[in-house]
């Protein structure tokens, strides 16, 4: 409680967290930091009131996900674990534990554990709109991706 309060200060005297955080005797790491998702893809922000949501997703141990879609900017940590994210295409990526990671927005894609996953996500939405959805999803919603 104590970090995210001297986190909002900093943020309310424009002042650099990790700086202050370190000089009070915390650590910070950028896990990750990009201008495009993992597979070199432009961001593309959603129209709306602008929402974020940070979401702790967990899948179970030989599990593969559907392929899916999110509409949004994402970012996230894998804080246990090892996930691999693939494309249609073929393309992937495979993520350990205290890795992070810009996943891909508009385009299809899934992901598998061989072990058990937790990933903490961070969404920048907009209010109203879905964070992601399968292929077999409204026809309007499923059109915003490749």
């Amino acid at each position: 409680m104590k970090l995210q309060t001297l986190i909002l200060i900093c943020i309310s005297l424009s002042i650099d967290p990790a700086e202050a955080a370190e000089s009070g005797g915390a650590k910070t790491e950028v896990l990750v930091q990009a201008s495009s998702s993992w597979d070199g893809a432009p961001f593309a922000y959603p129209d709306g009131t602008p929402e974020l949501s940070v979401v702790r997703i967990t899948i179970p141990k030989g599990v593969s996900l559907p392929w899916h879609c999110h509409p949004v900017p994402l970012a996230g940590a894998v804080t246990r674990g090892q996930l691999k994210v693939t494309k249609p295409d073929g393309a992937s990526v495979t993520l350990q534990a205290g890795e992070g990671l810009v996943e891909v927005s508009r385009q299809w894609h899934s992901g598998h554990a061989d072990e058990e996953v937790e990933i903490i996500v961070v969404y920048a939405g907009a209010e109203g709109q879905p964070l992601g959805f399968g292929q077999d999803a409204d026809p309007e919603l499923t059109a915003q991706c490749r």
